[in-house]
């Protein structure tokens, strides 16, 4: 009965900008979020955004502030540079689980950060190795990536046989599973 907005900073419009229109137009925005892209930490300009974020928080415009992004370190730099953050949206999979989110995970769960993930069927990359899979299906991106100090492409041999760690049911799909991979993790949020 009841829908949650979420929006992202939308380039290159200002973060404030992009709040006020939205809460003109919702009343005020449930999630809000800034990608921070793959540096090596939080720098002065997300930082500049982040305030905004918080004072629009504190106006009531905006319930819980946060942030996307594919790289563990600025995961890492965010948790101690932003203050009141909510939620972190990062790459989570069955693939991505095997990436090094060691130092992340243990230090947001304790922060009582919450986790949301993205890319629960690894950008769409295992559409072709599911045999089940709606016919004319594609993925988002055709080969799948461990966002780390640099961003390493999986081989898809690599993919098609971590698959198989899954333990699909008999009549569950490749996508299915993959998801219900996903679903099981108790930190995650959503």
């Amino acid at each position: 009965d009841k829908v949650l907005m979420s929006i992202c900073r939308q380039f290159p419009m200002f973060v404030g900008e992009n709040i006020d229109r939205a809460a003109k137009l919702f009343g005020h925005v449930d999630l809000y979020r800034i990608y921070i892209g793959d540096g090596a930490e939080v720098d002065g300009k997300i930082l500049e955004d982040w305030d905004v974020l918080r004072k629009a928080k504190e106006a009531g415009k905006v319930r819980a502030i946060g942030i996307s992004t594919h790289s563990e370190r600025m995961m890492v730099s965010s948790l101690t540079e932003l203050e009141g953050l909510d939620y972190v949206i990062f790459p989570y999979n069955f693939i991505h689980a095997r990436a090094d989110y060691s130092e992340f995970l243990p230090a947001a769960i304790r922060k009582g950060v919450g986790l949301i993930a993205m890319k629960p069927l690894a950008a769409g990359s295992i559409v072709r190795l599911d045999p089940r899979a709606k016919p004319g299906s594609a993925p988002e991106n055709e080969r799948v990536q461990l966002y780390q100090s640099k961003n390493r492409t999986i081989l898809p041999a690599v993919v098609a046989e971590l698959t198989k760690s899954l333990d699909r049911l008999p009549d569950e799909t490749l996508c299915q599973a993959a998801l219900r991979y996903v679903y099981s993790r108790p930190f995650l949020s959503c």
